[in-house]
């Protein structure tokens, strides 16, 4: 992101806007006041709260939106870690993944399959690639599609979605990946399938994941079940693999997967290889072989870590974003807090004085300007605390179940804000026990 003259103004605007109305305020304020009773009285005998109703309401606002932000934040640092530290259910270090486009007016050979198989023997003798398979996607980019499913035997409730997620593997995709086949088997030859009735050249298996067989078949052993598609006609599910986050870090969603090589070529596909060492070194040969056997093509060629690194990218972001807008209301909210609890007291200065001369003890002179404070913080935090769950449901709304909703983080968040409110708090309330009465009381 960039910066933009738009934002930037908006922002000085408000900053501007904010300054005069809370500054000016209280200025409209004294100056309404009557000179004269200014004059008679003691400035010093006040009791705070009686004339200062914004200063509470404010501190109330702020310790309960410091709380809505602070667990939000905890929220998303967790969602953060547990998308960077789950596990993948692919084996990540040491894979290249290239994406390759083939440019307009490029042709490939008629036999797409012998074409594939070719490479890969080819790649595979390249030092350093231990294994390759070609696709029509990989883990965290796209080429993949939906299509609407009709399982035999399936009841679908009414308003059921009936789309899930599919992909075009090749020979060789879930070793390289080092996904585990739970039940089943992959694809062969002997799949292949010569119907005049399919669009395409024809097949008869497809792979599905756990969370597909978790859906359309629960208890039960998904293979030799039948599945028809709107586009690809009808197959036998042959194998079930372990669920993926191949689609998002986030969330796992059905999926089938299909055989590439009983459909026709494509001019984008995906290669993902293997290697032995550090997958960097092995960046530069693979591309001499991709340009080699596809001479008009574009290639993009990333390590899966430099994927993960993006996809996380947001989430980062997100977090430190957030987690920065609650360090500034906390900060702020310690700010209004030390300032409402010195304003009031200078305002009972007097007060402090001949309780302190009459022999009252610090801890009453604390409980008598913290008490007020400690409702305040109570009231706010019991606001912030609803706000936070209302706020956190929403999220899990729309963002599913990897929002998780999650005890310790609304308990830290209020740990925390109180523990920087009684600090803040106390401060100035110890600068007031020190007074010494004698010089209160003669400069009355």
């Amino acid at each position: 992101p960039g910066l933009d003259v738009r934002v930037l103004g908006i922002v000085a605007l408000v900053t501007v806007a904010t300054v005069l109305e809370f500054g000016l305020a209280p200025a409209l304020g004294a100056s309404r006041r009557d000179p004269l009773a200014m004059l008679r009285g003691s400035s010093g005998t006040r009791v705070a709260g009686t004339r200062d109703r914004v200063g509470p309401l404010l501190v109330v606002a702020q310790v309960a939106v410091s709380l809505i932000l602070l667990a939000n934040a905890a929220i998303l640092l967790r969602t953060f870690e547990r998308q960077f530290g789950g596990a993948l259910g692919f084996d990540a270090p040491h894979l290249l993944v290239a994406s390759v486009t083939l440019k307009s007016g490029a042709s490939q050979t008629n036999d797409w399959a012998s074409q594939i198989r070719d490479f890969t023997a080819r790649a595979t003798s390249v030092p350093g690639v231990s294994e390759l398979a070609v696709s029509s996607g990989a883990p965290l980019l796209p080429g993949g599609f939906n299509d609407e499913v009709v399982v035999a035997g399936h009841q679908y409730a009414e308003g059921d979605s009936r789309a899930v997620s599919g992909q075009n593997i090749g020979p060789g995709y879930f070793a390289t990946l080092g996904a585990t086949l739970v039940r089943g088997r992959e694809f062969n030859d002997k799949d292949r399938v010569a119907d005049p009735r399919v669009k395409f050249q024809g097949f008869d298996a497809v792979v599905v994941n756990e969370a597909m067989a978790r859906r359309f078949w629960p208890g039960e052993d998904p293979i030799g079940k039948q599945v028809s598609y709107r586009h690809l006609g009808s197959a036998t599910v042959v194998g079930v693999v372990r669920d993926m986050h191949d689609v998002s870090l986030s969330t796992i969603i059905p999926r089938v997967y299909f055989p590439l090589l009983e459909l026709p070529a494509t001019p984008r596909f995906v290669v993902i290889a293997r290697t032995t060492a550090d997958p960097t070194t092995s960046r530069l040969l693979l591309r001499s072989l991709i340009a080699s056997s596809s001479p008009s093509s574009e290639t993009s060629i990333h390590t899966m870590g430099e994927l993960l690194e993006g996809a996380l990218s947001l989430s980062r972001i997100g977090s430190i974003g957030l987690g920065a807008c609650a360090g500034l209301a906390l900060l702020l909210t310690a700010i209004g807090l030390y300032g409402l609890v010195a304003s009031w007291s200078a305002e009972r200065r007097s007060e402090i004085g001949i309780r302190l001369a009459l022999g009252a003890q610090p801890w009453q002179v604390h409980r008598l300007l913290v008490g007020g404070v400690g409702r305040l913080i109570l009231v706010g935090a019991a606001i912030g605390l609803g706000g936070a769950v209302a706020l956190i449901r929403l999220e899990r709304a729309l963002y599913g179940p990897s929002i998780t909703f999650e005890a310790w983080p609304l308990v830290t968040a209020l740990l925390l804000l109180s523990t920087v409110s009684a600090a803040a708090a106390y401060i100035p309330s110890r600068r007031a026990t020190a007074l010494d009465p004698a010089t209160v009381l003669r400069d009355g």
